[in-house]
C-alpha cells in the first residue's frame, strides 16, 4: 500500500512517499522538496536528526492507517453475511497448501520418472549472466552454477541488481529446471536482502520468495537465454506476472 503524508520543519515543507505492507513493513519510497526528489542515502547521512523525525512521522502514519483499516474489517465481519462467507474461505483455505503440495507432486513425480531417462548426462555447468528486473525496474548481473545430471538440473543463481537504493534487494536463488530439447522450464526459491542496516531502518526488507520460468541453450552456442519472474510470495501475484518478470543472457560452460 503507497500512502504519502506532508512534513514541515523549520518552515521547509517536504512530501514524503512511503510503502507499507503492514505495521512492521514500511518503507520511505520519495522525499521531495521544493519540486526535487532528494536522494534518500545522501539525504540520511546529512541530515540524519530529521530523517529520524520523517522515519518517526511515517511509523505514526502507518499505524493510524493499519487501525482505521482493521476497524473496517471488523465491521464488515460482523455483518452476519460477510461473517459467514469469511468462515467458508477461511475452510476452504486450510486446503489451499494441501492442493498447491499435489500440484507440485503432479509436476515432479514424471520429472523425476526412470523414462525420462533416456540419455544419461553428467556434468558441471557454470557462467556469468546480466539481467533487467521488471519489479525494480533495474538491470543487474549474477553468476550461476550447477549441476546436470540425465535432464534434470540444480543449481544456484545470483542476482545483483545496479543501483544504490537501499530498498533494493539483492538475491541468492536455489533452481531446479528439466531439459526439454533446447528448452529448461525451472522453479526457484530464493533468498533476498537490502542489508542489515537498511532492514533496522525499515528501509528495505529481507525473506524468501519463489520464481520460475523458461531457458532456452541453444546447441551451437553456449549461450543461455531466460524469461521468467522472481520475487512472488504467493500464487495470488501470478495474475501480475508482468510486473514481476525479468529477462537474462547468460555465458556459462559445461564442466
Amino acid at each position: 500500500m503507497n500512502l504519502s503524508f506532508n512534513y514541515y520543519n523549520n518552515l521547509k515543507f517536504f512530501r514524503v512517499e512511503f510503502e507499507s505492507d503492514s505495521r512492521q513493513r514500511n518503507r520511505i519510497m520519495t522525499i521531495e522538496h521544493e519540486g526535487f526528489n532528494l536522494d534518500i542515502p545522501d539525504f540520511i547521512e546529512m541530515h540524519h536528526d530529521l530523517y529520524i523525525k520523517i522515519h518517526a512521522e511515517m511509523l505514526q502514519r502507518s499505524n493510524a492507517f493499519w487501525d482505521e483499516h482493521e476497524a473496517i474489517e471488523k465491521e464488515i465481519g460482523e455483518i452476519p453475511t460477510l461473517a459467514y462467507q469469511k468462515k467458508v474461505n477461511d475452510a476452504f483455505n486450510i486446503f489451499k497448501p494441501l492442493g498447491k503440495i499435489l500440484f507440485a507432486l503432479l509436476i515432479f513425480i514424471p520429472l523425476f520418472s526412470l523414462a525420462q531417462f533416456n540419455e544419461p548426462t553428467h556434468f558441471g555447468i557454470f557462467g556469468a549472466q546480466a539481467e533487467y528486473n521488471a519489479k525494480y525496474q533495474k538491470a543487474g548481473a549474477g553468476f550461476f552454477g550447477g549441476y546436470r545430471f540425465y535432464n534434470n538440473y540444480i543449481g544456484l543463481n545470483t542476482h545483483i541488481l545496479f543501483g544504490n537504493q537501499r530498498n533494493v534487494p539483492q538475491a541468492v536463488a536455489l533452481e531446479y529446471g528439466y531439459n526439454i530439447g533446447n528448452f529448461q522450464p525451472y522453479i526457484s526459491y530464493q533468498y533476498f536482502t537490502c542489508g542489515n542496516e537498511a532492514v533496522n531502518m525499515k528501509e528495505g526488507s529481507k525473506g524468501f520468495d519463489w520464481g520460475g520460468g523458461i531457458s532456452y541453450m541453444p546447441r551451437s552456442v553456449p549461450l543461455k537465454f531466460s524469461l521468467g519472474v522472481n520475487g512472488v510470495k504467493n500464487i495470488e501475484e501470478l495474475q501480475y506476472a508482468i510486473n514481476y518478470s525479468y529477462f537474462s543472457i547468460g555465458y556459462y560452460k559445461n564442466l
